[in-house]
Order: structure tokens, then C-alpha cells, then sequence
């Protein structure tokens, strides 16, 4: 975003990826000293992206041959090299080539040409929207004998018209024979039309970090005796013991596991892969419920009142996430933030009663 000249935002993200370094450190701290993993939860961030390639001029575009692939049949024993020719300027279009390479069934270019393109000539915009870069795969002649082409292709230039950079591979032809393919990347620094920063909403994990006292990690072990007393049973079964579960609503996490699950059966339905994703996540999602419940059983009324904490700040966040998806004109997620705050409601409304 700073190259955007967006000050604000760059700050932002700078912030986002210190906080985000401070969180890792912190879990790797507990790691390396053998506590518990410490609670997370998520939130939902806006924030502000664009498509730009900084080391790119304004008016440059970058062509970047990497390599044929199945064009043994016609290279054999030759040299060859890449003959390419851009749509623009009208009347004089540029040429160029790469430098050659040893005889392959898949040569390697790797070769990187910047172009000049002036963006606001209406000419070259309309070269970019509708014409393509005109590519020939050339054996180099020798003692007697001429360069011969053996193979062409025309690249369309039009997805930089909402890109500002794409990958193609194209099929070599020689009349109406294929004869290969080859492998281009075509990268301007902005997209043609370009429409400025987007905002794109994220779910980001915050750590909860707390500070642990040093005699708590260098607490010496007690001895173990055959015969232990009634006082060194009791202090085993030490409310500290217990593992730390990351709790929240029951019912609202109902309602994301029987979306999920919608998903995977209608997956399942049209005869696709279920992604790993989705299966990861219905299962994130069932093991939390069960945490939550067992969590709630074996816990007395501090737990309950834990708990009924937790309902509260999330009843209270569902409601300004609806507002905000309805502003937005989301209505699918807005109604799904008010099924939660509803189903929310209604347990904070039983531990009232």
C-alpha cells in the first residue's frame, strides 16, 4: 500500500504483521516451555489490497519467455531461439528475440524483455484489449542454410486489461499440426483499468497472551513417595490442571457445523472432492462443541459464569456484524449473523430464568 501512497493503510499492515510476529513468538515460547496452548479466537478484518507490480515502470511492460515443452519431433539437433512481436505501436510494432538455446525436447529462455508502453495512448489500450503478441519458434540455420520457423502461436493480451499480470501456455502450431507448446508471462505494473485499492474482509486469529510468572515455570517437581498422603491427592486434582478450552456459543457453532456440513453433502451430491479445507473445518468446528460442552459439566459455577460472560460479548458482536452486513449488502451473511445472535439470545435467556 505504500506504493499506492495509501500511509494509513501501509501503517496498518505493518502493525497487523508486528502483532502477528509477537503471537507466533509467544506460542513458540509455550512450546519450548512445555505449557498449555493458550486461548485464540477470531475476528473479522477489513482490509485494503491492490494488484501492482512495484518494480515495473508506469509505462513498461514485462514479457517473460520461460520455456517450450514437447517440440522434440521438430527441434532435434538444432539450435532455437523465440521470435516474438508485440501489437503496439500501430504501424512500427516491437520486435525482439531471445538468445538461443541447446538442442532439448524442452529448451529454457528464461529470458525477460521490458517493453516500452505508453498507458495513455488510446492506441496501445485497444492494442492490449484486442489484438495478442505474435510468437515463433525459430531453428537457427548454419553454413548454406537459413532459420527456419517451426512453430507459431498468438497470445491474447486482454486479461492485462483487469490484471496486472498473467501466465499462458500455448500451443505451437505449424499450419494446422501442433507441434509444442510454450510458456510466456506477461506482467504491467497496474492493470489497464485500473480501479484502486479494494477492500476485502479477512478472518484473522488474535492470541490471547498472558504473562506467566517465572517461579511457575521453575517450580520444582514434588517427590514422589510410596505411600502418599491424603493432602498430596487432593493437590493433583488442582483446578490448574485443567486444559484450557477455547469456549463459545454452542448454537452458533451449530449453525456454522450444519453449514459446513451443507456444504460437504452437496459435494458429495454432485460427485466432486470434498475440499481438505472443508472437511479440517467441520472438524474444528465439532471437536470445539464437544470442548464446550465437556468444559461446561465439569466446571462449577465459575465456568457457568465464564461462560455466560462469553455469550454476552458475542451477542453483542453478532448484532454489529449483521448491521454491518447489511450496510454492506450482504444479505446472505447478515442473515446468517442474525441466526446466531438469535440462537445466542436464547441461551443467554435461559441462564436469566
Amino acid at each position: 500500500m505504500s506504493h499506492a501512497c495509501d500511509v494509513r493503510s501501509a501503517q496498518m499492515c505493518d502493525a497487523l504483521a508486528t502483532s502477528s510476529q509477537a503471537d507466533l513468538d509467544y506460542i513458540v515460547s509455550c512450546r519450548r516451555h512445555k505449557d498449555p496452548p493458550p486461548r485464540f479466537f477470531y475476528v473479522e478484518k477489513e482490509l485494503k489490497c491492490m494488484d501492482i507490480n512495484p518494480d515495473i515502470g508506469e509505462n513498461e511492460l514485462e514479457l517473460v519467455v520461460v520455456q517450450c515443452t514437447g517440440v522434440a519431433a521438430v527441434v532435434k539437433d538444432n539450435k532455437v531461439f523465440i521470435e516474438w512481436e508485440m501489437p503496439f505501436p500501430h504501424g512500427d510494432p516491437i520486435k525482439g528475440q531471445t538468445e538461443e538455446a541447446r538442442p532439448s525436447p524442452k529448451p529454457q529462455f528464461d529470458a525477460t524483455f521490458l517493453v516500452p508502453f505508453i498507458r495513455k495512448q488510446k492506441s496501445n489500450q485497444r492494442a492490449i484489449k484486442s489484438k495478442s503478441l505474435k510468437l515463433n519458434l525459430v531453428a537457427k540455420g548454419g553454413f548454406m542454410r537459413s532459420s527456419k520457423t517451426l512453430g507459431t502461436c498468438n497470445v491474447k493480451l486482454s486479461p492485462l486489461d483487469a490484471l496486472c499480470s498473467f501466465q499462458a501456455i500455448e500451443k505451437l502450431k505449424d499450419g494446422r499440426n501442433e507441434v509444442g507448446q510454450i510458456e510466456v508471462k506477461v506482467n504491467l505494473r497496474t492493470p489497464i483499468t485500473s480501479s484502486g485499492p479494494k477492500t476485502v474482509t479477512v478472518k484473522w486469529m488474535a492470541v490471547e497472551q498472558k504473562v506467566l510468572k517465572p517461579s511457575a515455570r521453575a517450580a520444582p517437581k514434588p517427590p514422589v513417595t510410596s505411600k502418599p498422603t491424603v493432602a498430596s491427592k487432593s493437590s493433583s486434582k488442582s483446578p490448574s490442571s485443567k486444559p484450557h478450552v477455547n469456549i463459545s456459543s454452542i448454537q452458533a457453532a451449530m449453525i456454522d457445523f450444519k453449514i459446513v456440513s451443507a456444504q460437504i453433502d452437496n459435494h458429495k451430491k454432485r460427485g466432486q472432492q470434498v475440499p481438505r479445507e472443508m472437511l479440517l473445518e467441520a472438524k474444528r468446528i465439532k471437536n470445539q462443541i464437544d470442548a464446550t460442552r465437556s468444559y461446561i459439566q465439569e466446571g462449577g459455577k465459575k465456568t457457568h459464569k465464564e461462560y455466560y460472560n462469553c455469550l454476552s460479548a458475542q451477542y453483542k458482536f453478532l448484532a454489529q456484524q449483521s448491521e454491518k452486513y447489511e450496510k454492506e449488502g450482504k444479505p446472505g451473511k447478515a442473515k446468517v449473523a442474525r441466526k446466531k445472535k438469535e440462537a445466542v439470545g436464547a441461551e443467554l435467556e435461559k441462564y436469566n430464568s
